[in-house]
């Protein structure tokens, strides 16, 4: 469950005073216990030389409607003024919490950092040039426990979304991808390894879509079970992930919504761009 002196972003709680004040109107009180009873979730985000764009991506953390208790951020050993803004936005945010690799690792073990640093019962990837929706954790979060309330068979989801997509230099997105398993039947088991390699005929009874990361939430200990992110891969670590967790059995699910606009950034050294 999350903590007490952390942030509420529907309410402005935004300091230790604040959020235990005992001047704070009777609404106040009921939406402290409300938020400690909600699960934690772990806001997770990938940085490496994103000085340009990572506060996007924080702020984005921080402007959730569901409360951003803990964004979690490991700078993966950044040459340019990345982890000077960070140390800011920790400073700032008593919900920041940032981690550095020095020297650069690549960005599996930079997300194996935060699956392992991670306090949340659930976990949600963020990219350094990405920017979520305010509704991203709520609707993702409510869209696992209504899925697992209706499927108990199902022992592991995995839950992406649609994001849109906006090219390098241009301001608004010009295209969407959309994630899989928008719509039921949700594929699962070894058919989305079989589809990932190029091994499976569609059948036409699935909508296949997107498994990037950058979009991804699952409870926080199915991804440990997996083994989290292979890290012999520097790119397409996040279909490896698909494939193995097909391989046991995980179901694999979107919000038909886009909760991610992705922006394409000009570089070589940014994330997977599956």
């Amino acid at each position: 469950l999350g903590l007490a002196v952390v942030m509420w972003n529907y309410s402005g709680w935004d300091t230790p005073s604040t959020v235990l004040g005992e001047t704070r109107a009777p609404e106040h009180a009921f939406r402290r216990a409300l938020f400690l009873s909600l699960p934690l979730i772990t806001a997770a985000v990938t940085c490496y030389n994103a000085e340009q764009t990572i506060g996007r991506a924080v702020e984005s953390a921080l402007a959730q409607t569901w409360p951003a208790d803990e964004i979690l951020v490991v700078d993966d050993g950044s040459t340019d003024g990345s982890i000077a803004l960070l140390r800011e936005l920790e400073k700032t945010h008593r919900a920041v919490r940032v981690i550095r690799h020095d020297p650069n690792r690549g960005v599996s073990e930079a997300r194996n950092t935060l699956l392992a640093e991670a306090r949340g019962t659930f976990i949600a990837f963020f990219d350094d040039d990405d920017a979520s929706a305010a509704a991203r954790l709520e609707q993702q979060y409510r869209h696992i426990v209504d899925y697992e309330s209706t499927h108990p068979g199902a022992k592991t989801v995995l839950c992406y979304a649609n994001r849109d997509v906006v090219q390098a230099d241009e301001s608004d997105p010009s295209s969407q991808c959309l994630g899989i398993g928008r719509q039921p039947p949700a594929p699962c088991g070894p058919i989305v390894a079989d589809q990932v390699l190029g091994l499976f005929k569609d059948d036409g009874q699935h909508l296949w879509g997107r498994l990037g990361s950058g979009t991804l939430m699952a409870r926080t200990e199915t991804l440990r079970v997996l083994g989290g992110f292979d890290v012999q891969f520097r790119r397409c670590a996040d279909l490896d992930l698909a494939v193995r967790a097909a391989l046991e059995g995980t179901h694999f699910i979107s919000v038909d919504a886009p909760l991610v606009v992705q922006y394409l950034t000009p570089t070589a050294d940014k994330a997977d761009s599956i």
